[in-house]
């Protein structure tokens, strides 16, 4: 889907990763609960988690930084894969906390 939406609206489609750190799914037969927490000290959850705040905008630019947070050009752990943040993304949600979501349909 990002890819289409990236062709048809050009420059103004951004493209926003949600990553978080205390994960809950509600998925039957798949996992319900909480997730173990990421633990790699090149996870951008824990990176981001290192912050302090229950919930960041990260811009991937990284405008007038001296040095990006998320170092450009360099790999990190992004969800289940590992990637250069800034190549895929032009910013993140971190979320602290991500509570199961409370389905209709189960």
């Amino acid at each position: 889907m990002g890819g289409f939406l990236a062709d048809e609206l050009d420059e103004e489609y951004a493209a926003i990763g949600i990553i978080g750190y205390r994960i809950s799914l509600n998925w039957p037969g798949i996992h319900e609960g909480p997730l173990d927490p990421p633990t790699a000290v090149d996870n951008a959850s824990v990176l981001l988690r290192g912050l302090g705040e229950e919930y960041l905008l990260v811009d991937l630019a990284f405008p007038d930084a001296e040095e990006p947070f998320l170092a450009s050009g360099e790999e990190f752990q992004v969800g289940n894969d590992r990637c250069v943040p800034g190549e895929h993304y032009q910013g993140l949600l971190f979320l602290d906390e991500a509570g199961a979501m409370e389905a209709l349909g189960w």
